[in-house]
C-alpha cells in the first residue's frame, strides 16, 4: 500500500515514470553555448595593414661630377677625344672630377684641369669677360674655347694644330698624350696613369 506521502503528492510514482518516458522520448534540451566574444583584433590588424601609408620613395640619385662632365664633353667631341681629355682629368683631380679641386700638398693648381700660372690667370679673367662663375661648366668651356684660338690662352700655333691632329685620328693615346704634352704640360705626366684612365673611359662610352 502506498505511503500516505505518497497520495498527498500530485505526482504519483506512475505520474513520475510517465514524465521520465516524456523526457526520454523527447529527448533532453541540450545546453547551449554561447562562445566567448573576443576584440576584432584580427580584423583590426588587416584593416592598419590595409590604410597603412606606403614608405617613402627613395631620391633619385643625382649625376655624377663624372656623367656631367662626359655628357659636356660628347657635344663637342669624338668618343676617343672625350676619353684623352677625361683620362687626364681623372689623374688631374685624383678621380675626384671635381670643378674645385686643389692641389694636393698645398700647391696652385685648381680646378678639373689644375690651372695655375698663365691658365689660371687667363681663366679668371674668362670669368670675368664672360660675367661667368666658377664652376665645371665654365672650366670646360674656357678649355674648349681656348683649343679654337689662342683670344683667351695662347698656347701657340703649332701646339694647336698638333692637337687638332691628334683629335681627328680617332686615336685614343695619341689624343691622351697630346692634349697632356700640348695643352696641360703637367710637371709631372704620370702618362701611363692617364692612358689607363682613357681607356677606362672609352669602354664606358661603348
Amino acid at each position: 500500500m502506498d505511503s500516505l506521502l505518497d497520495m498527498l503528492n500530485p505526482i504519483s510514482k506512475a505520474n513520475v515514470g510517465e514524465e521520465e518516458a516524456l523526457k526520454n522520448y523527447l529527448g533532453q534540451p541540450q545546453p547551449v553555448e554561447i562562445a566567448p566574444v573576443l576584440p576584432n583584433v584580427i580584423s583590426e590588424v588587416e584593416d592598419r595593414s590595409r590604410t597603412a601609408p606606403l614608405p617613402p620613395e627613395k631620391p633619385k640619385s643625382l649625376p655624377s661630377n663624372k656623367n656631367i662632365i662626359k655628357n659636356k664633353l660628347l657635344k663637342q667631341y669624338s668618343p676617343e677625344a672625350v676619353a684623352g681629355i677625361m683620362g687626364s682629368i681623372a689623374v688631374e683631380t685624383g678621380n675626384s672630377f671635381r670643378y674645385d679641386q686643389k692641389q694636393k700638398g698645398g700647391g696652385p693648381g685648381r680646378g678639373l684641369f689644375q690651372m695655375e700660372g698663365k691658365m689660371l690667370e687667363a681663366y679668371r679673367e674668362y670669368l670675368k669677360n664672360t660675367d661667368s662663375v666658377n664652376s665645371l661648366n665654365s672650366q670646360i668651356d674656357f678649355v674648349s674655347s681656348a683649343l679654337l684660338d689662342n683670344s683667351l690662352y695662347d698656347i701657340g700655333a703649332g701646339h694647336r694644330k698638333k692637337l687638332k691632329e691628334a683629335f681627328e685620328s680617332g686615336d685614343v693615346e695619341k689624343i691622351t698624350t697630346e692634349f697632356s704634352k700640348r695643352f696641360l704640360r703637367p710637371g709631372k705626366p704620370h702618362l701611363k696613369r692617364r692612358l689607363r684612365e682613357a681607356q677606362k673611359i672609352k669602354k664606358e662610352l661603348k
